[in-house]
């Protein structure tokens, strides 16, 4: 058990609790994520992506973070992100190093439903 400290809200408390133990259980005991791999975050501005981006870069991996909004790329960088892909496609240009990994991830998570292309396509217009 751990003692709260006194003002703290419980649900918050708990709710801490909750998505650092779920960020800790994926990457270090079953990931066994170590020094140097590089983990992709998304959503890596909100609860469970914020503690996955600590956890990271404590186990010492190169962190890229994929979010929404200005804001939170600051907040991502202040934490020490590597990289962060805008969950905006449209921004990201073919120029950028980032693009080919965004190709690779896309054509992965798309794999036989839709060429590469045309999931670019199809999110440039969302």
């Amino acid at each position: 058990m751990i003692r709260v400290p006194e003002g703290c809200d419980l649900v918050a408390v708990g709710a801490l609790a909750v998505a650092f133990g779920t960020s800790h259980v994926a990457l270090v005991h079953r990931a066994n994520l170590t020094s140097g791999q590089v983990l992709v975050v998304l959503g890596a501005a909100e609860g469970v992506g914020l503690t996955a981006v600590q956890i990271g870069k404590a186990c010492g991996a190169i962190v890229i973070a994929v979010t929404r909004g200005a804001e939170k790329v600051q907040i991502l960088k202040t934490l020490g992100v590597d990289h962060v892909i805008p969950a905006n496609i449209a921004l990201v240009k073919a120029g950028d190093p980032l693009y080919v990994l965004l190709c690779c991830w896309l054509a992965a998570v798309g794999a036989g439903l839709l060429k590469t292309e045309e999931i670019l396509e199809r999110e440039r217009r969302l």
